[in-house]
């Protein structure tokens, strides 16, 4: 009877032990459970940081390059106003070079040489002083004779200054001569001659 009891109460302890491990293991598996959820949860939320990381990052780029782009816009801007306040300056300086080159140009062109002075004779003779106001002037001649001589003198020192012509046959020319000022010629010809000087004014 007594060995009956105790098979009884053994069997009723093995029923609570198996049934206590049988709890905590449905407990455990369950913990397991909200473990795994509780992780795929943070993976998920990992993984829309990691995209929401992503779109910032592009859109940052995106920002970078339209601040790029606004900056070479301005830099052209700034650049085309530059040459534009340039080309303002520089037009009307052109206008007035423009204005003022035709006028010189038509100075120049409105010179002429001039016929200032005549000179003609026979033999050894000097000419009266004419005046020279261009910065050139040149000496027509004709000479008809074997000896044909010509120098020029500059009255302000009276020293020979160039040599007009210097021939033992008759000749006509003419030559150039530089610079304004007070001049006669000094003639030794043996036969006839006749000179003309021609300012350039």
């Amino acid at each position: 009877m007594k060995k009956n009891l105790y098979l009884v109460v053994l069997f009723f302890i093995l029923v609570l032990v198996f049934g206590l491990a049988s709890c905590s293991s449905t407990e455990l598996e369950k913990k397991i459970t909200n473990l795994e959820q509780e992780l795929e949860s943070k993976n998920q939320a990992i993984k829309e940081l990691e995209n929401e990381l992503k779109t910032t990052k592009n859109q940052l780029q995106v920002a970078n390059e339209e601040i790029y782009n606004a900056e070479l816009e301005a830099e052209k801007e700034a650049q085309e106003q530059e040459e534009e306040t340039i080309e303002e300056i520089e037009e009307p300086a052109e206008e007035e070079i423009a204005e003022e080159l035709p006028e010189e140009e038509t100075t120049e062109e409105e010179k002429s040489y001039q016929e200032v002075f005549s000179f003609s004779g026979t033999g050894a003779k000097k000419s009266e002083p004419f005046t020279i106001t261009g910065d050139r002037f040149k000496i027509k001649y004709d000479c008809r004779g074997d000896l044909n001589q010509a120098f020029l003198y500059k009255i302000e020192d009276d020293l020979f200054l160039e040599l007009i012509v210097n021939t033992l046959e008759p000749i006509e020319d003419e030559s150039i001569f530089y610079g304004s000022g007070e001049y006669y010629i000094d003639a030794n010809m043996i036969g006839s001659f006749t000179m003309e000087v021609y300012d350039y004014k």
